[in-house]
């Protein structure tokens, strides 16, 4: 669980170490669905370059491969992302992307556990700071909306941290 929590912060690659460990065939498979969810099963299973990958090595049609490039070139943002990494130096690109990602939403910037959040939002003026599940809130009937959760109940990422906190009015 630390290689998970640190990871989270610093990596620099989409997926990051993580994803390079559950792609190692770790032994305890079963310990990583229960902690990490659903998500991480293409990664854990043996035959995964089957599930990834389409049919075998069919060659498109000529016309196919023609629309899949007239559809690209028409696509503005590629051809400006063309266009940047032509006028870019290697490094300067490189240095984009390494923003972009850091702004992509996949590292986590702060890390709380169920103390330090619920001291926090009581800092900042939240009352009835609650833990709460996937299924359960203040909110009425919440576990019909399967916001955080399956059909069958199951949390989406069972590692989460759910808190719920309220706002009092203010004069």
């Amino acid at each position: 669980m630390r290689m998970e929590l640190f990871d989270q912060m610093t990596r620099i690659t989409s997926g990051g170490k993580m994803l390079e460990f559950l792609n190692s065939n770790p032994a305890n498979k079963q310990f990583l669905i229960k902690r990490c969810g659903k998500e991480v099963l293409p990664s854990l299973l043996p035959n995964k370059e089957e599930i990834n990958s389409s049919s075998p090595d069919k060659a498109l049609p000529f016309h196919l491969k023609l629309k899949q490039l007239m559809k690209k070139i028409s696509d503005t943002s590629w051809l400006k992302e063309m266009l940047v990494r032509t006028l870019m130096s290697n490094s300067d690109y490189e240095a984009l992307q390494s923003g972009r990602f850091q702004q992509s939403g996949e590292l986590h910037k702060h890390m709380y556990d169920r103390i330090s959040i619920k001291e926090l939002l009581q800092k900042i003026g939240f009352v009835k700071c609650t833990i709460q599940s996937h299924t359960s809130s203040f909110f009425p009937e919440w576990e019909d909306f399967n916001l955080d959760n399956s059909i069958q109940g199951e949390p989406r990422k069972p590692d989460s941290l759910y808190i719920e906190a309220v706002k009092p009015n203010q004069p």
